[in-house]
């Protein structure tokens, strides 16, 4: 787990050339140090060199980035043509995909909203043998107790 924030920085910077598909070459030895350090727990249970780190929140280890949900379902702040385009874009198969290689690179949190299709997706991937800390995110006009089954 990185030190300092500098460590931290370079290693998310090594996570996106992975996720780009970039080069490794095209680094200097400064990120393969970031690299190194970006060592996690699921580096062990991942074929991927490149690893998000993660910090111990409660009683869990966690990635420090955090997978978002407003891409997913259409939850753009700029116009609702925007957001139609990204809720149809994501389908279920392109969320579970999405879901599926965060994994791969050791992001192991979702910020996640109960509702329209979401429960679904989430089933799915949870029964394709993945797992994600859920950060639970209440849109206004839902009961919290309601949405959660709290």
């Amino acid at each position: 787990m990185p030190n300092s924030r500098r460590e931290f920085l370079q290693s998310t910077a090594v996570m996106a050339a992975g996720l780009l598909g970039a080069n490794p070459q095209l680094f200097a030895a400064e990120t393969s140090a970031a690299a190194s350090a970006a060592t996690t727990a699921a580096q062990a249970t991942s074929d991927s060199p490149v690893q998000i780190p993660t910090m111990k929140f409660g009683g869990v280890e966690i990635s420090r980035l955090v997978l978002g949900v407003n891409p997913l379902y259409g939850f753009a702040h700029y116009n609702n043509n925007y957001s139609k385009v990204m809720a149809d874009w994501y389908t279920p198969d392109r969320v579970c995909e999405v879901l599926h290689r965060a994994n791969h690179y050791g992001i192991n949190a979702f910020n996640y909203v109960n509702f329209g299709r979401a429960p679904q997706d989430l089933a799915r991937f949870q029964a394709e043998g993945c797992k994600m800390h859920l950060i639970a995110q209440v849109a206004a006009g839902h009961d919290a107790a309601h949405s959660y089954g709290i």
